[in-house]
C-alpha cells in the first residue's frame, strides 16, 4: 500500500464567550480581533498582513485567522502522534495566554452594534484568502472562497489536513488532482461525517465551507495536497477512527497511483453518493456507507 512521508495540519479554534464580553451573546464565538482591541492579547508579530501571532513555541504557530484561531503544526509520522501533540501544545499555549479554547466545527457568529461600522472588525472576520477548489465540481468553484461576516450567523473549524506525497505522485497529482481529492472524499471525508459528536453544527458547516472534495492546489510543487473538507473534530477522535482517517489516506494514495480497474470501480461506485451524504451532512446515511465501504478497503493492498 502506498503510504504518506508526512502528515500535519492547520486546525482551528474558537474563543466562546461565557459572559465575559458584553456586546456578545453567551455561546457565540469571539474573534482574535477583538483580543487585540481590547488589549487581551498582543500579538508578536504579523504575516501575510492578516495573520497575527500571539504564540509561538518551535515550529508551533498559534495566529488569527478570520474569526477563528489557528494553529500551525510541524510534519508527523502518524496521525495520533498529530493529534496528541497539538493537544499538548494548545494546552500550553492556553495556560501562557490565560484563555480557554473550545474544539467545535462550527461556532454561532454575530456583529455587534458596536462593530457594524469598524472596517476592521469586518475585515478580520471574513473567511477565505487563498483560492480553495471543489473537486468534485471543479470548474465552479476555482474562486477565492470569501463570504461577509454580516451574511452567515456561524463561523467554521477547520482541520486543514496537509498530506505530504510520495515523489514518484509528484506528477500524476500536479495533472490530476481534483481526482485525488475524491479518493480522499470517500475514504476520509465521509468519515469525517460517520465519526461526528456534533450533527447538527456539520449540517451548518456544510453548507457553506465543508464541502466534499475541497483543497488547495498551491503547494502541491512542494510535495504537498490540503485537504480542506475536514473539519477540526479529528482532534476529538478516538483512536481506532484516527487509526481509520490515516488508513484512509493512504488508500486514496494507493488508488490514486494503481489507476487500475479496482481503482475506477471504487471512484465510480463510490464518489456521487458520497458527495451527496457530505453536502447533506447525512450522519446516519455516512454510518453505512462507511460500513459498506470498510469492506472494499480491505481488498485494496
Amino acid at each position: 500500500m502506498k503510504k504518506f512521508v508526512h502528515i500535519g495540519a492547520d486546525p482551528e479554534f474558537f474563543y466562546i464567550n461565557k459572559g465575559e464580553f458584553d456586546e456578545f451573546p453567551i455561546n457565540y464565538s469571539i474573534p482574535p480581533v477583538v483580543f487585540r482591541k481590547k488589549k487581551l492579547l498582543t500579538p508578536i508579530r504579523v504575516f501575510n498582513r492578516r495573520h497575527y501571532v500571539f504564540w509561538e513555541e518551535g515550529n508551533y504557530v498559534l495566529h488569527e485567522d478570520g474569526a477563528a484561531f489557528e494553529l500551525t503544526t510541524p510534519p508527523f509520522n502518524n496521525i495520533i502522534e498529530m493529534r496528541e501533540s497539538v493537544l499538548a501544545i494548545i494546552n500550553e499555549a492556553q495556560k501562557d495566554l490565560g484563555i480557554e479554547f473550545t474544539i467545535i466545527p462550527a461556532a454561532k457568529f454575530i456583529i455587534p452594534e458596536k462593530y457594524v461600522n469598524d472596517k476592521e472588525f469586518i475585515k478580520a472576520c471574513e473567511f477565505g484568502c487563498n483560492p480553495d477548489i471543489e473537486g468534485y465540481m471543479p470548474e465552479i468553484n476555482l474562486t477565492t472562497h470569501t463570504i461577509s461576516a454580516e451574511d452567515i450567523p456561524f463561523r467554521f473549524g477547520g482541520g486543514h489536513i496537509m498530506i505530504e506525497f510520495p515523489e514518484e505522485l509528484k506528477e500524476l497529482m500536479m495533472n490530476y488532482h481534483d481526482i485525488f481529492s475524491q479518493f480522499l472524499a470517500i475514504t476520509v471525508g465521509l468519515r469525517m461525517i460517520a465519526f461526528t459528536k456534533f450533527p447538527e453544527l456539520i449540517k451548518e458547516r456544510a453548507k457553506y465551507y465543508g464541502t466534499p472534495c475541497k483543497y488547495r492546489d498551491n503547494k502541491l510543487h512542494k510535495g504537498l495536497f490540503e485537504y480542506r473538507t475536514p473539519s477540526n473534530e479529528w482532534l476529538l477522535f478516538n483512536e481506532q477512527q484516527l487509526l481509520e482517517i490515516e488508513n484512509g489516506i493512504n488508500i486514496a494514495l494507493t488508488l490514486f497511483h494503481a489507476r487500475d480497474e479496482l481503482a475506477r470501480n471504487f471512484l465510480k461506485n463510490y464518489i456521487d453518493n458520497v458527495a451527496k451524504i457530505i453536502y447533506k451532512a447525512d450522519v446516519n446515511s455516512a454510518k453505512k456507507l462507511v460500513d459498506k465501504i470498510r469492506k472494499e478497503e480491505e481488498k485494496i493492498k
